[in-house]
């Protein structure tokens, strides 16, 4: 019985003692310490513990519980709170009536600076001003993918 004591006066602060076959024997002993859940999984809404600073450092204010969840919820058909403004616009085609049909309509549909133009859809509209609310034909631009890119990198 004094061993048993001491056992579990060494357990003070768990908050869940599971026994098994009714004896404190070393492995026999198995200790849960789990925090206590503080927050929902926006995609599956599963309680769970977030220390205090991976809470403050959330951007949007949503918490996942896996990587997994956190994917399914920043796709075009996810959640639309984690996504940007502008996310999903422009990916329904050339018969849209987005930023991107608006561009391939003005626009010859080449890129502006390689005029690259074999296949539409390795071609991108890029914002000038980088706004992507201003969608004013004066702002918008046809880039090939890699002239974006080289663009946005500052290579060119």
């Amino acid at each position: 019985m004094k061993r048993l004591k001491h056992k579990l006066d060494m357990l003070k602060g768990v908050k869940q003692i599971f026994v098994l076959c009714g004896v404190l024997e070393n492995i026999n002993l198995i200790t849960l310490n789990q925090k206590k859940s503080n927050v929902k999984c926006a995609w599956c809404k599963k309680s769970f513990y977030k220390n205090h600073s991976r809470k403050k450092s959330s951007k949007s204010g949503l918490f996942f519980c896996c990587r997994k969840h956190k994917d399914f919820a920043q796709r075009t058909d996810g959640l639309p709170e984690i996504n940007p403004s502008h996310y999903g616009t422009g990916r329904t085609g050339r018969n849209s009536s987005t930023y991107r049909r608006i561009a391939f309509k003005n626009h010859p549909n080449k890129c502006n600076k390689c005029s690259y133009d074999e296949h539409f859809s390795l071609l991108d509209v890029h914002h000038i001003d980088k706004n992507h609310n201003n969608n004013d034909i004066s702002n918008l631009e046809i880039l090939c993918v890699m002239c974006h890119r080289k663009y946005h990198y500052g290579i060119e």
